[in-house]
């Protein structure tokens, strides 16, 4: 996002900015990670890779849009969901893994 503005020196300035984003939280208990995805693959198939964590919940901020959230645990494999986050708005999802 863009703003124009102008400052002076020692002058404060405040912007407002309309992110057009909102709030991510993906929760997996026993999960050993979680990663966050964009959920449109690339031409090769590929997604690309937003955020990987050692966690059980995840907390990000990200423009609005669909996102594929995968979560992972040692012996367990893997379990995957698609999330969407509306501007301005939390978008959840509860992973579950076997």
């Amino acid at each position: 996002v863009e703003v124009p503005f102008t400052a002076k020196q020692g002058e404060r300035v405040e912007i407002t900015a309309i992110l057009q984003a909102g709030v991510l939280f993906a929760s997996a208990p026993g999960a050993y990670s979680i990663e966050v995805f964009a959920a449109k693959p690339a031409l090769d198939g590929s997604r690309k890779s937003l955020n990987f964590d050692y966690t059980q919940e995840k907390t990000l901020t990200v423009p609005a849009g669909d996102y594929l959230v995968v979560a992972t645990r040692e012996g367990a494999g893997s379990v995957e969901a698609v999330v969407t986050v509306n501007a301005g708005e939390r978008g959840e999802v509860a992973l579950t893994l076997p």
